[in-house]
């Protein structure tokens, strides 16, 4: 397949299922703010279990306090196995939302003191005590699966 050919599915297949994500939670294409949504990220996260993704008892929470994000694993015991801490910024692309964290250190498990400073980005959104990132769908992911992470509040 050629490759313009190849990257105009890729667009069209994205915009998609952005449209789909975002279908009847933003009033208009402005409608939001980001400065809100780094205030109702704010606090403790946790992924919900999903088929297929992550290991059997595996629980993970996430903790946004201001800029920063930590990130931490734990095994079916309680006990972490892998723990990062990252900035992160939030961005508009038209109705849809960005997340993208960067200056990533590993703080627990078997990489420790590893520094990234690389920076990844999903598309997200948040509703309530819900928060969704989707994985794969942003240009130069095109090898990436798609994949939708769901986190609930931790009450």
């Amino acid at each position: 397949m050629e490759h313009g050919v190849a990257r105009r599915i890729v667009s069209s297949v994205t915009a998609c299922i952005c449209l789909a994500l975002y279908a009847g939670g933003c009033a208009s294409p402005g409608a939001g703010n980001l400065r809100e949504d780094e205030s109702a990220l704010q606090g403790r996260w946790e992924q919900q279990a999903m088929e297929g993704v992550g290991e059997k008892g595996q629980r993970v929470v996430k903790e946004v306090k201001g800029d920063t994000e930590t990130v931490t694993t734990y095994d079916q015991g309680g006990k972490v196995i892998h723990a990062q801490t990252a900035k992160f910024r939030l961005r508009r692309e038209g109705p849809v939302r960005v997340y993208t964290f960067y200056n990533r250190r590993v703080t627990a498990g078997p990489e420790q003191g590893r520094f990234r400073d690389s920076e990844r980005s999903y598309l997200y959104k948040l509703r309530g005590d819900e928060l969704h990132e989707v994985w794969g769908l942003l240009e130069g992911q095109e090898g990436r699966e798609v994949a939708i992470i769901r986190w609930k509040r931790a009450g």
